[in-house]
C-alpha cells in the first residue's frame, strides 16, 4: 500500500472509531417537547451505606425515547425532592442521563420520594416512590471465609418484606494468573429470619476465588406519572455494602 492510500485507510479508521465513541442520544434531544407519552422515565432512588459506616444518596433518571434512546430535555428539568439533578458524561454509546450523588437527596426509610420532570414546554409531571419502611442499619460478615465452609450473612431490623435481593460480585484467578471478576444476584425468600446462607458450592463455580463484594439491597417500587409512555419505573433502594476475604 502506497502512502497516500495508507493515509486514506487510517483517515477512515480513526473517523469510524470517533463516530462509534460518540454517544448518541434520541432525535428528541433536539425538541421542545410537551408531550409526555413519548417518553419512559426509569428511575431510581438509592440509599448506601458501606462497611464502615459511610452513608451515601443517590438520584439517578434516565429518560427513553420508543426505541430506547436517551432523551436530553431540551429546555427542561429533572429534579428529586427539589434538587435538580445534571446531566452525567457519556453512558458509552447509549447517550446522557440525569444523575447526581449528594447528601442533598438524603432521605429516611419510610419516606416518600418526589421526583419532578418538567418538560421544554414547562409542565410538570410527577412520580413518587414510598423508600422501605425499615432501614437497613447493619451487616454482618466475617473478615474471611473458607472455600469448604457456608457464608453466613446477618443483618439488622429485620422485616417480613426486606431486604429481597443480594448481589454479588467475586474476584478470582486464572492459570495466566490474571485477576477477572464475575456477578450473581440471588433472591432472599425469607428476609424475615434475618440471615441468608450462601452455600459451599458458591466458591466453586470459578477456580481460585479470593475476595467477594456483597450488596444487600431492600427495595420498593413506586408510581411513575401516567402521563409517560409504559414499561417504566421508579424504584428506591436501600443497600449495605461489604466485603470477605475467601481463603
Amino acid at each position: 500500500m502506497n502512502r497516500r492510500n495508507y493515509s486514506i485507510a487510517l483517515f477512515f479508521i480513526l473517523l469510524i472509531g470517533l463516530t462509534s465513541c460518540k454517544p448518541l442520544d434520541s432525535p428528541l434531544s433536539d425538541l421542545i417537547l410537551s408531550d409526555p407519552s413519548v417518553l419512559r422515565p426509569e428511575i431510581l432512588i438509592k440509599k448506601e451505606t458501606n462497611s464502615l459506616g459511610h452513608t451515601s444518596f443517590y438520584g439517578s433518571v434516565k429518560i427513553y425515547d420508543k426505541n430506547g434512546d436517551l432523551v436530553r430535555l431540551k429546555d427542561g428539568v429533572v429534579s428529586v425532592n427539589s434538587v435538580n439533578l445534571p446531566l452525567s458524561g457519556s453512558e458509552g454509546t447509549r447517550g446522557r442521563f440525569y444523575e447526581l450523588t449528594s447528601d442533598a437527596l438524603r432521605f429516611d426509610s419510610g419516606q416518600v420520594v418526589t421526583v419532578i420532570i418538567q418538560l421544554g414546554d414547562g409542565e410538570k409531571y410527577l412520580s413518587d416512590v414510598k423508600a422501605p419502611d425499615k432501614d437497613l442499619s447493619k451487616m454482618y460478615l466475617p473478615e474471611s471465609v473458607s472455600r469448604s465452609s457456608n457464608l453466613v450473612i446477618r443483618w439488622e431490623q429485620i422485616s417480613v418484606s426486606n431486604p429481597r435481593t443480594l448481589f454479588l460480585r467475586y474476584y478470582y484467578k486464572k492459570s495466566d494468573g490474571r485477576a477477572h471478576s464475575g456477578e450473581q444476584t440471588v433472591e432472599i425468600s425469607n428476609p424475615s429470619t434475618g440471615r441468608y446462607i450462601l452455600n459451599s458450592g458458591f466458591f466453586q463455580i470459578e477456580p481460585n476465588i479470593y475476595e467477594m463484594f456483597l450488596r444487600l439491597i431492600s427495595s420498593s417500587t413506586g408510581t411513575v406519572d401516567t402521563h409517560f409512555m409504559k414499561g417504566g419505573f421508579i424504584n428506591c433502594q436501600l443497600v449495605l455494602t461489604g466485603s470477605v476475604e475467601v481463603q
